[in-house]
């Protein structure tokens, strides 16, 4: 594992804290610069190469292991590329590694000369999921070095076929693109880092002024000018783009805003940066516009963590009992916790696995004694709960700072779901998915023991009882065998009218039975299909696009059909039953508004036809 700090103005006292204890940790530390400007122009005077050069060797005097330069805007041109590695290598005794984004078109000659000059490490992207605001071409360097001393070994035709995976799952999240089709030049002379010039383009367009993007961009440039020539990354980059997005509002340019912007209100970034929040900048503030900024404020000269106060956690707890009175919300918001509830109880082992994540994240400590105790016999849950009460997991969760977030309106349901849902259900499935996907006895066994440790803990403190997990246990059952019926008549009045299900023994066992047209060419394409397309919601929409297309019946269960797809191809390890039928009821489903079927919703249709026109074979012209 390792670490990677890096600060928006390259302000090296706000990052000695956050290197100082990820070394502690005895993890890899990388040690990032981001790069502005062009060291190879006569006109620059901040960003020279003995800038960089001189930050570059106080990092590596602080124990850093690895150096990056972080060229998040496309900036840095080929021969500044070379130039920059050359002697960044000559100077320093650690690796270089270069991260840059191929906005400008410049990026694969970029890497190029950068490994030319002997780069240790590039970041690169599949071919198509490459280019603009992203990282250059991997498929390209790797047949560019092929033959050279750099040759990196990478198999082509396997990247090849990578590419035109994610090449059909790109088009699903075409809306949320930047709009950029081609390399922009403009780049260099505006320096908007990648990820910000879609989210420019989105707030301009938000405010009814997308004909203005061309304006914005020039504002961005008179922004960063004002400002003092900042290096663009986040947070810095947003206080750039909101100052040109305030300009534009208020009719401002860099000639007039020192005096038709003297007593406005400026957005909280930009009296943020100039008060000190994010740090100092090289070279100081602009003292004029910092004055009409702050009007009053008083800026501060030291790093601002060290003026936090001390974070009392049992103050934390008190104040999110007090805040969060679950039941009473749950009364007042049922439908707002139904959606969420029944959105959480459809998600897989994915959106369960991020959850978990985020504890890892914040809580070093929890990882470390979870990787302790997992051997032992006895698992102290008690002892774990403690580590994440101790660390900052819950206020980041629940606290303050995600008011006004996008966070913000689910943290209640949320909160709800945890304390009264079937989270505990959730964790039983996942745990067991797990166990079945990894073929490894001993992790096998480490998350049994995981697993009976935690529904003791459930029945210990009354948040389940052995009636409630075991009915749960049953019903689970009785979906794996096919017996849902016989699970929901038990204990119905007998003298009620019910009525008798039998279960169909006479459906085929192998795939070119089950298929309506025994096409052998459909089984082909299918296992050539699932050797990319494992997960749970992958399946589902193989099984959807089959009823669908008559080729399967609807009665077919999902497990019996994941049973046979597995057997037919053994070796392409197919996620459990469970985890399908999930997704298969989840695809049936109406969405929130109710208005459409889930399965119709684009992402989802979009991944259906395409099985319907790739693999059967079918036009999906005028399919519903």
């Amino acid at each position: 594992m390792s670490s990677v700090s890096f600060d928006s103005l390259n302000w090296i006292e706000n990052m000695k804290m956050p290197v100082e204890e990820a070394l502690k940790t005895g993890k890899i530390v990388e040690g990032s610069l981001c790069y502005t400007g062009d060291i190879m122009s006569p006109n620059e005077v901040k960003y020279t190469l003995d800038y960089y050069v001189e930050k570059a060797k106080e990092l590596e005097a602080m124990g850093v292991h690895i150096l990056a330069i972080k060229d998040m805007a496309g900036l840095l041109k080929p021969y500044a590329a070379q130039k920059l590695v050359e002697t960044l290598k000559s100077e320093l005794h650690i690796p270089v590694h270069l991260h840059t984004h191929d906005t400008t078109g410049a990026g694969v000659a970029t890497v190029l000369k950068a490994a030319e000059a002997g780069v240790d490490i590039v970041d690169l992207a599949i071919e198509s999921m490459s280019s603009c605001t992203s990282q250059p071409s991997l498929n390209v360097v790797v047949e560019a070095l092929k033959g050279t001393e750099r040759d990196t070994g990478l198999d082509f035709e396997g990247l090849d076929e990578l590419s035109r995976y994610y090449e059909h799952v790109r088009k699903v999240y075409k809306a949320n693109e930047s709009g950029m089709v081609s390399p922009n030049a403009q780049i260099y002379k505006y320096e908007i880092p990648g990820g910000q010039y879609s989210n420019l383009l989105a707030q301009v367009t938000e405010m009814g002024s997308k004909d203005e993007f061309e304006k914005i961009k020039e504002l961005y440039r008179q922004a960063n000018i004002l400002l003092g020539n900042l290096i663009k990354v986040t947070p810095s980059s947003k206080v750039v783009g909101d100052l040109a997005i305030f300009m534009l509002k208020n009719g401002l340019t860099k000639d007039n805003i020192l005096t038709e912007g003297a007593s406005l209100s400026y957005p909280d970034s930009v009296i943020d940066f100039f008060k000190g929040m994010m740090g100092q900048p090289e070279g100081g503030f602009p003292k004029e516009l910092q004055k009409i900024v702050l009007k009053d404020i008083e800026p501060i000269t030291v790093r601002p963590g060290t003026l936090l106060p001390d974070v009392d956690f049992e103050d934390i707890k008190h104040h999110l009992r007090e805040k969060f009175d679950m039941k009473a919300w749950m009364e007042e918001h049922p439908q707002e916790y139904g959606e969420f509830a029944a959105a959480m109880g459809e998600a897989d082992l994915l959106e369960v696995f991020l959850l978990g994540s985020a504890a890892f994240n914040t809580s070093p400590e929890f990882q470390k004694r979870l990787e302790n105790m997992i051997d032992l016999d006895n698992m102290d849950l008690d002892e774990l709960l403690k580590i994440l009460q101790e660390s900052d997991f819950a206020e980041k969760i629940f606290g303050e700072q995600a008011e006004g977030s996008e966070w913000a309106k689910y943290r209640l349901p949320f909160a709800a779901w945890l304390k009264y849902g079937r989270s505990s259900e959730m964790m039983v499935d996942n745990i067991e998915e797990a166990a079945l996907s990894i073929d490894n006895k001993q992790y096998q066994w480490q998350l049994a023991k995981f697993l009976k440790a935690f529904l003791a803990r459930e029945v210990e403190d009354k948040r389940r009882s052995r009636k409630d997990l075991k009915e749960y246990l049953d019903y689970r059952k009785s979906i794996d065998n096919g017996n849902l019926a016989d699970w929901a008549l038990e204990g119905i009045d007998e003298s009620k009218p019910t009525a008798k299900i039998t279960e169909n023994t006479e459906l085929p066992h192998d795939l070119l039975s089950l298929l309506a047209s025994h096409d052998s060419e459909i089984v082909k394409r299918i296992g050539k299909w699932i050797e990319t397309h494992i997960r749970g919601v992958d399946i589902a929409h193989l099984y959807v696009a089959l009823v669908e297309s008559g080729e399967l019946a609807p009665s077919t269960p999902v497990k019996r059909f994941v049973g046979i797809l597995s057997a037919t191809f053994p070796e392409c390890k197919i996620v459990g039953g469970r985890q399908v039928q999930k997704s298969v009821s989840t695809l049936q489903g109406l969405s929130p508004n109710r208005k459409q079927f889930i399965k119709d919703e684009p992402e989802h249709r979009f991944a259906i036809d395409s099985i319907k026109t790739d693999i059967l074979r079918i036009s999906t012209d005028g399919v519903d």
